[in-house]
């Protein structure tokens, strides 16, 4: 490409959440140069308060994480699921899938968005190929027929071969290229929170199917586990208003008593749940 533009990279990457971050450490370890871009600076994005869901890592995955160089910079976060239990409302029968069966590793892993991200920017940090433009602000992106450039709202510009847009769901670029996406809300949310609890979890993860949806109580590392609890959207946000010791009453009403006293700490959160699909 010509030399007129303030960078050049052959990838420019707009968004640096876990998609972004993820394809800009795998490139740029395949050599690539790479120009990652973020309008949330990564401190941010690594705080606490920011997020406070955790992700189920298939082994799949991790394996992929592990081949691209940065499952080493989270594996000490990383509880390994060994067992997962399905159950249906209050019955006493259960599906259970052992990681025994599979072979010796486990069926994946949870990690905590926060250590995800902290993981992967530090990868980002150590390849000399990526550059992180964050926090910083993309204000147009000219399409050519030799490539892309990316105008900054700090009035830097960056040359690239091809565009990738990892901006969300909502995404202003897929938009701006003619993507069109389908889908609709459940008029559902998921409230996450992460609680301790009393007795081990021996890294079973739990998934009840209630009336209102999903209960999951997924292990984390310690005697900690991310919860993710589905209602209605106008249950969820009943249950947001309720003062904590309230709030703990409900969530211990559905969790039981076989992890012995559990207690939640930090904040919680309310997602809406729903469906988005880019044709």
């Amino acid at each position: 490409m010509a030399n007129s533009y303030h960078h050049e990279s052959d990838i420019v990457i707009i968004g640096s959440g876990m998609i972004g971050a993820t394809l800009a450490v795998a490139l740029g370890g395949a050599g690539l140069r790479v120009v990652l871009i973020d309008r949330l600076d990564p401190t941010t994005m690594t705080d606490v308060p920011f997020d406070g869901r955790a992700s189920a890592v298939a082994y799949a995955s991790y394996r992929a994480l592990e081949s691209i160089g940065v499952w080493k910079f989270m594996a000490d976060e990383a509880q390994p699921i060994l067992d997962i239990r399905v159950t249906e409302g209050n019955s006493t029968l259960f599906l259970h899938y052992d990681h025994r069966e599979l072979g010796d590793g486990p069926l994946g892993f949870m990690l905590e968005n926060r250590h995800l991200r902290r993981g992967l920017f530090s990868a980002i940090a150590k390849n000399a190929n990526i550059s992180l433009f964050a926090p910083n602000e993309l204000d147009d992106l000219q399409r050519m027929d030799s490539g892309v450039v990316a105008h900054l709202s700090d009035g830097q510009t960056v040359g690239a071969y091809l565009a990738v847009a990892a901006d969300g769901r909502v995404s202003p670029i897929r938009e701006a290229a003619g993507i069109r996406s389908r889908g609709w809300s459940y008029a559902q949310s998921g409230i996450v929170c992460t609680v301790t609890h009393e007795r081990p979890h021996r890294g079973i993860a739990h998934e009840r199917f209630l009336p209102a949806g999903p209960f999951a109580i997924l292990p984390l590392t310690g005697n900690r586990a991310s919860l993710v609890w589905t209602e209605s959207s106008n249950m969820a946000e009943r249950l947001m208003a309720l003062e904590e010791r309230a709030f703990c009453e409900e969530m211990r009403e559905r969790i039981g008593k076989f992890l012995g006293e559990t207690v939640m700490t930090g904040p919680r959160w309310s997602y809406p749940l729903s469906l988005h699909n880019a044709e």
